[in-house]
């Protein structure tokens, strides 16, 4: 058999695996795809010891790129939900959705796919899911429409316009001129929001899910009372709403216009400090202390909120540091499998 060919396999045999384990055996997705690290590792010919070194560096690896970025954006999506700036969000887009004359979905796409320009996909759905379910719940319409929307719209500008990292190094390899690299990704990714919006609506329409089934009820807080949403009059303005989520990407666009060719910030302190404050962690971590402090509610209700975010963000981490380690061990094996 050849070797891209057994390669191949073990890839195919692997994803049908995590699938069937996770969708019908109802495996907790954490342990399946570290079972299945373990299983490629072995299968590929790794010793023993250079398997596990390689699972656990992947995992850590993982968690050092993401870990704090899904805590820190749950921690904003936690004080948007239930401070009510969700809904306040909602509400405006929706109004002004209205105004245009588009659907939300649509416009929940077209905002992941500005969003995605200078933020990273993962980043961006993070920040924005809160979002999107909140306009799920104001259109009656089936999560799936809303979740299929954001996602293609993060990752169509994500892979075609730079100053996004992936297509401006494939523009630097390939020594295409960028601006009409940016000019032909834009024009690509009209019919790209259409047909996605049009798949996404019609997933929507085979599958509903509950919006509010999918986010589950509020978790009570630490003295065992239910964390109730505040009404309309008791909800935080339009800008309140915004800042936690406008700011950190704010940030992030000018790190990454600052990291474009040229010096477009000049070479002082200022570029220093975008650094630092655009840095994607950083960013979220500026975000969730905006969102505590914009909530208005008691410091112990705060606490509460924070406690509740880091109870339902820590499965996320793990099984994302999980299948950072599957990759770990997938990128591992190619070299070796691949000697003659």
């Amino acid at each position: 058999m050849p070797i891209d060919a057994g390669l191949g396999l073990l890839l195919g045999l692997t994803i049908v695996f995590v699938i069937f384990a996770t969708a019908v055996a109802r495996m907790h997705p954490f342990l399946v795809l570290l079972a299945a690290s373990y299983a490629v590792a072995l299968a590929a010919g790794l010793p023993a010891v250079t398997a596990v070194t390689t699972i656990t560096q992947a995992f850590g690896a993982t968690l050092q790129s993401i870990g704090i970025v899904i805590a820190a954006g749950a921690i904003i999506g936690t004080c948007l939900e239930r401070g009510g700036g969700a809904r306040r969000m909602a509400g405006t887009i929706t109004r002004w959705s209205l105004r245009l004359r588009a659907a939300p979905a649509a416009s929940m796409s077209v905002t992941g796919a500005v969003v995605s320009v200078p933020v990273f996909c993962d980043a961006g759905f993070i920040v924005l899911a809160p979002l999107c379910r909140a306009l799920a719940v104001a259109s009656r319409a089936s999560m799936a429409t809303f979740a299929v929307t954001l996602s293609l719209g993060l990752y169509t500008t994500h892979v075609l316009v730079p100053p996004t990292p992936g297509p401006f190094a494939a523009a630097g390899q390939l020594g295409a001129d960028v601006g009409l690299v940016i000019l032909l990704g834009l024009i690509v990714t009209v019919p790209v929001l259409t047909t996605t919006y049009v798949f996404a609506s019609w997933m929507g329409g085979r599958i509903f899910i509950d919006p509010a089934r999918a986010a589950g009820p509020p978790a009570p807080l630490d003295d065992g009372t239910p964390d109730a949403e505040p009404d309309q009059d008791q909800q935080p303005s339009t800008w309140a709403a915004f800042s936690p989520v406008v700011l950190p990407v704010a940030l992030i666009a000018c790190r990454s216009l600052m990291q474009s060719p040229g010096t477009p910030f000049g070479a002082g302190a200022l570029p220093i400090v975008l650094g630092v404050l655009g840095e994607p962690n950083t960013a979220l971590l500026i975000g969730a202390a905006l969102a505590l402090v914009l909530s208005g509610v008691p410091r112990a209700r705060q606490t509460a909120w924070v406690t509740a975010a880091l109870r339902g963000a820590g499965p996320i981490v793990l099984i994302t540091g999980a299948g950072g380690a599957l990759g770990g061990v997938l990128r591992a094996s190619l070299p070796r499998r691949a000697r003659p």
